[in-house]
């Protein structure tokens, strides 16, 4: 696995701590945001089927799960620098999705879209220095994710 420097670590838990805070309503605006950028992938939750793309963001299902991606995610910002547990992590959630048939390129498109979503949400505190430390976590993440899915 590739290892992350000492300063991309930092870079990408000092953004992330601006999203700590707040999972439930960044959880949610996140998908809607991934949503409009990939609205196929929807179609991959069956207990958001049925609620208008319009009510998506104040849907308790949605919260619920953007709770628990980014629930995810923060476990694996806190792991950076213990790339066991990291990998141990990731594989998990490989292994969890096996059964919704996604590909390592679910979840490059889900990195990209975070990225893309963070730089927005968080303007000047996602510098270029936080976005190629989070491009580059996501090249060292989704290897992982994706040696999961194979089971």
């Amino acid at each position: 696995m590739g290892e992350l420097s000492a300063s991309q670590i930092a870079a990408i838990r000092r953004t992330w701590d601006k999203v700590r805070p707040n999972y439930k309503g960044l959880g949610a605006e996140f998908f809607v945001y991934f949503f409009s950028h990939h609205p196929e992938y929807k179609a991959k939750f069956a207990n958001l089927q049925g609620i208008p793309d319009g009510q998506l963001q104040g849907s308790s299902q949605l919260k619920a799960h953007g709770v628990r991606v980014l629930s995810a995610l923060g476990s694996y910002v806190d792991n950076l620098d213990e790339h066991a547990v990291l990998e141990d992590l990731l594989k998990k959630n490989g292994r969890d999705h096996i059964p919704r048939g996604l590909t390592a390129q679910h979840y490059t498109n889900v990195f990209n879209c975070l990225v893309a979503f963070l730089e927005q949400k968080l303007g000047g505190d996602f510098d270029g220095g936080a976005k190629s430390a989070w491009q580059a976590a996501a090249g060292v993440m989704v290897p992982l994710l994706s040696t999961g899915l194979q089971g």
